[in-house]
């Protein structure tokens, strides 16, 4: 009883007066001019900087649209060079038929020797060649020697190659293309073989496309084949990230032949080791026809 006319008495004395005082000093403090004029100008300071927020984000935006324009400028520039570099190299392309026996064309040219030949009487040796120039790369093996000077003399370039196929060390006849590696044009050739033996529908590109595409019922799974020299260029390189993930998704992978960047290639998506390309392969095609 006496606790509770103590605690009576004190509220009465003690608090209430504090928060009155306190209440009254809050009412005058906002009805001050100088609390008033610091209030404004904390305001109109947020305004403005929101507005210069505003603005840089308009100025980056509009560096960003400059510079994709540019790019893809740039990349319409390279297309157009690609065209005319293989409309040069090809152009036989027009007059012959595919897979065309071109006897009569070395003929023409030899005939000379032919007739010195024939009248020596010295065994004559006849030049078989039937290849097509709008095939990319050939084996060696499965070439004569006239069919592999043929080639060479059209641009073609020698490398030898660990095949996934065979999982043998191969030559290989290949025609570069437009500021294109050959050691990353024989991995994507070589992807495509294994690909045509186990009878899966893909696609190849050249540019912004990734370098190879198979087709199932259900989704299309992309390749892009990494030597790692786009890392040199990280805003190409993320131009070709935010393509990917756009057109695949998830479905996508790097297959990197430089084991040393494996690892900086994790950090941006799924990455196949070049020393398990076919079994990596084998378990995404097996996975996709489920």
């Amino acid at each position: 009883m006496a606790f509770g006319i103590l605690i009576a008495f004190f509220t009465q004395r003690v608090i209430l007066p504090f928060l009155t005082e306190l209440k009254n000093k809050i009412i005058a403090l906002f009805l001050s001019w100088k609390f008033n004029l610091v209030v404004s100008v904390v305001v109109l300071s947020s305004i403005r900087f929101a507005f210069y927020l505003s603005k840089i984000k308009k100025e980056r935006l509009e560096r960003e649209r400059v510079e994709n324009a540019k790019y893809w400028k740039q990349k319409e520039l390279e297309e157009e060079k690609k065209k005319k570099y293989y409309k040069y190299l090809e152009p036989k392309l027009k007059v012959l038929p595919p897979f065309v026996n071109e006897i009569q064309e070395e003929a023409e040219e030899n005939i000379e020797e032919d007739l010195d030949a024939d009248y020596l009487g010295e065994p004559r040796e006849i030049k078989s060649i039937n290849v097509d120039l709008r095939k990319l790369f050939y084996k060696r093996e499965e070439l004569n020697r006239h069919e592999i000077e043929y080639l060479i003399k059209q641009g073609y370039q020698e490398v030898c190659y660990k095949s996934i196929c065979t999982q043998d060390k191969e030559n290989y006849l290949i025609k570069p293309r437009f500021n294109e590696s050959l050691g990353h044009m024989i991995v994507i050739y070589d992807i495509a073989e294994y690909l045509d033996m186990n009878l899966v529908d893909y696609e190849l590109f050249m540019t912004r496309m990734p370098d190879i595409v198979m087709k199932f019922k259900r989704k299309k799974i992309a390749f892009e084949v990494e030597t790692g020299t786009v890392m040199s260029n990280m805003r190409k390189f993320r131009e070709k990230l935010s393509l990917l993930k756009k057109n695949y998704g998830n479905d996508w992978y790097f297959i990197v032949t430089n084991r040393n960047k494996i690892k900086r290639y994790k950090k941006y998506g799924k990455v196949i080791d070049p020393r398990y390309i076919k079994g990596q392969i084998d378990k995404i095609v097996k996975n996709a026809r489920k």
